[in-house]
């Protein structure tokens, strides 16, 4: 995962989120840990988009019941 964790310290939750987006288009949008944060730092800053977009792809993830169930949650 390729993000500054550094910006998140210094208050720069755009960057931050930017980093996030671009940790998981690398991964080819299979990064929980960046999905999670992309939906958290989304909200934060009303990229709605960015968050929905995460939300979706933990769903599709999402393997089992209970599993799927938390994801749509």
């Amino acid at each position: 995962m390729s993000v500054n964790l550094g910006e998140l310290k210094q208050h720069m939750t755009g960057a931050a989120l930017d980093s996030f987006k671009k940790a998981d288009k690398q991964d080819d949008g299979h990064c929980l840990i960046c999905q999670k944060k992309m939906i958290k730092y989304g909200i934060e800053l009303g990229e709605w988009k960015t968050a929905e977009t995460a939300g979706e792809e933990i769903v599709t993830e999402a393997q089992g019941a209970k599993n799927i169930a938390l994801a749509h949650y």
